[in-house]
């Protein structure tokens, strides 16, 4: 059998009510904002000559929701796969940041360095997370070897960088990734290969083509 070439479009959700008041959002969820079907709408018009043959998007509300506005006027069904899920964050779930920076110290840091020795009270530890991620984009590869193509994933932010910094552990990213920003995974011969990622180019040509829109 002949794999074929498939691409990744790895997309974090649009911004969330819990984003925006700077909550932390595991396994709990909140409608995206006004912002972030915003910019979820430009980035589907930026991306819109780019084929997809497949999607997948966590069960989690804000992950569905976005990949709908990507696929909105394409015939495609979205697929939705529980292990695409945000890290659980156990007794912090839905709690303020400035409270959990204040009586966890350091406790956010870690979680951004994906230390491996890291776990939330009650939640999920970085192997937990990877090892459910691997599944997850190994069911989507199996899903799709036959016919390869662009496929688009929609997940979240500290699920998508784990993921990467599985696939390529040398990679250097500090921040969390913006909300709508797409990273682009390779896989061929049996192998994942980071090509790009946490890029806006899609949002920024987007936002550009309908603001012309707008105004002519």
């Amino acid at each position: 059998m002949n794999d074929k070439k498939i691409v990744l479009y790895i997309v974090r959700h649009g911004q969330t009510l819990f984003n925006k008041f700077l909550r932390m959002q595991g396994y709990c969820d909140a409608p995206l904002t006004p912002e972030g079907i915003e910019v979820a709408e430009y980035a589907a018009e930026g991306m819109k000559d780019i084929e997809f043959s497949a999607a997948y998007s966590s069960t989690s509300e804000r992950a569905a929701d976005t990949a709908l506005i990507l696929l909105q006027e394409r015939e495609l069904d979205l697929t939705m796969l529980k292990d695409l899920k945000e890290m659980f964050f156990g007794d912090l779930e839905g709690e303020k940041s400035a409270t959990v920076k204040k009586e966890y110290p350091g406790l956010i840091e870690k979680l951004h360095a994906s230390r491996k020795d890291f776990r939330f009270p009650n939640g999920e530890n970085i192997d937990d997370l990877v090892e459910r991620q691997m599944r997850a984009y190994t069911e989507i590869i199996e899903d799709n070897r036959e016919t390869g193509g662009n496929i688009l994933v929609v997940s979240h932010g500290t699920s998508i960088l784990n993921f990467l910094r599985t696939v390529k552990p040398d990679i250097q990213i500090n921040e969390q990734l913006p909300n709508c920003s797409a990273n682009i995974v390779t896989w061929e011969d049996g192998k994942f290969t980071v090509e790009d990622f946490g890029i806006t180019k899609y949002i920024e040509k987007g936002r550009k083509i309908m603001e012309e829109s707008n105004r002519a």
